[in-house]
């Protein structure tokens, strides 16, 4: 910025333009990547670059110019500004277009739904046994960082199916909400995992009164962007309340985890299938072995479903770190510890 009086020593009017250019771009990149912590410092650096323009829009007022100059420079400046205009907006008609009419595979054949603090284990174990068995892509937050603004636009144009994984507090997470909300809009094929104690919402909680009140404005505010109301979320959720739900006993099974685990995956790809698409991979070998013959046996607590489901999973990633024969998951059903241990 101090170069700019030196480049333009002659031409004020210039000055001021550049200027204001350049306090507008470090502004949105100021907005977008939100340099400080914490929302109140960046909203202050925004109010601060808008005070800068508006102090040099004052200032060009008072610049005394050439009027044929300043006419030559505006109309250059104005033409740049328009082709700049016009570049953008052509990508978005194009990408609207081609998703439309030209943009038919979808990137993920499963989408997963679920509150972490009840199912980040669960819906780790869901995608590893999914993707196995489907040879499908399966969409999980988790491992979608880099692309998480995107989330409610991959439901919409990017998934083949919604699984919703139904524990206490899913449908009570307003992402969750957006996620249903955008697949009943659109068609979108939902399954719906039932597990953990989940109870189906009574009419009370589904009034529109109930809804607005789960969440504040600004945790809605992501989903109104993307056209969800509270509307679209309540007729989603009757919707989804008449659907039968696939039964999941991860806690206090009385067969084998891995029994109810087979019975779950099973149950939804047969759901999947049913929905007009076809398994393109052969059968899972299976993990569970004789205890007697196991080489690492993984002791979880029984009585917690996040517990058991992270015993799985490390028993199918140490499976396949270690190249072992032979795994089998011990889950104690009166165990008191949370707690998952290995034993080799």
């Amino acid at each position: 910025m101090a170069l700019v009086p030196v480049i333009f020593v002659n031409f004020a009017h210039l000055q001021v333009i550049v200027l204001a250019g350049m306090f507008v771009f470090f502004g949105l990149l100021s907005c977008s990547l939100k340099p400080w912590r914490g929302r109140t410092p960046n909203l202050m650096e925004a109010l601060l670059m808008g005070n800068f323009i508006l102090a040099l829009m004052v200032a060009g007022i008072l610049v005394d110019v050439d009027v044929d100059d300043v006419t030559k420079d505006l109309q250059v400046i104005l033409l740049v500004v328009v082709i700049g205009m016009s570049f953008p907006l052509s990508i978005f008609v194009g990408q609207l277009v081609y998703r439309s009419t030209l943009a038919t595979a979808k990137t993920y054949g499963i989408f997963l739904s679920h509150h972490k603090l009840g199912m980040a284990a669960g819906a780790r174990l869901a995608k590893m046994e999914l993707s196995r068995r489907t040879g499908k892509r399966v969409f999980l937050d988790s491992d979608e960082l880099d692309d998480l603004d995107s989330v409610l636009d991959t439901v919409r144009n990017g998934t083949e199916c919604l699984v919703v994984m139904l524990t206490t507090e899913t449908l009570w997470r307003p992402w969750c909400a957006g996620e249903i909300a955008v697949a009943h809009t659109n068609s979108t094929p939902i399954i719906c995992l039932s597990s953990d104690g989940y109870l189906e919402p009574s009419d009370q909680d589904l009034t529109l009164k109930s809804l607005s009140e789960r969440w504040s404005v600004e945790q809605f505010a992501p989903m109104a962007l993307e056209g969800v109301t509270f509307e679209t979320v309540r007729e989603a959720y009757l919707s989804l309340r008449k659907q039968s739900k696939i039964a999941w006993k991860r806690a206090g099974s009385s067969v084998s985890p891995q029994i109810d685990l087979d019975n779950m995956v099973q149950e939804t790809i047969t759901r999947f299938l049913h929905a007009g698409r076809k398994e393109t991979s052969g059968s899972r070998p299976s993990l569970v072995g004789d205890p007697v013959m196991a080489e690492v046996v993984v002791v979880a607590n029984g009585d917690d479903g996040e517990a058991v489901s992270s015993a799985q999973v490390l028993a199918i990633m140490i499976h396949g770190a270690a190249h072992l024969g032979r795994i089998v998951e011990d889950i104690a059903a009166v165990a008191t510890s949370k707690s998952v241990r290995g034993i080799g």
